[in-house]
């Protein structure tokens, strides 16, 4: 395991646990809101930015999976 496995897991599961702990909505334009948001919550357990978090350390699973429905925690 490299350092990288390691700070995506910790990222992946951030934004998953911010997403879980968030109102669902059907609105998509809400739900990109709530996806940033876990971005940022994440970023600054990294030390980077939101933009940095979500394309690089987040596995895009997570926001697929909350775009779909509920995510339970």
């Amino acid at each position: 395991f490299s350092a990288k496995d390691f700070r995506t897991w910790v990222a992946s599961v951030t934004a998953a646990k911010v997403l879980s702990e968030t109102e669902w909505s059907k609105d998509e334009k809400l739900q990109e809101q709530v996806i940033k948001s876990a971005a940022v919550v994440a970023s600054q357990h990294l030390g980077n930015t939101w933009i940095v978090a979500r394309d690089s350390y987040i596995d895009p699973f997570v926001f697929e999976a909350y775009r779909s429905g509920p995510l339970h925690r």
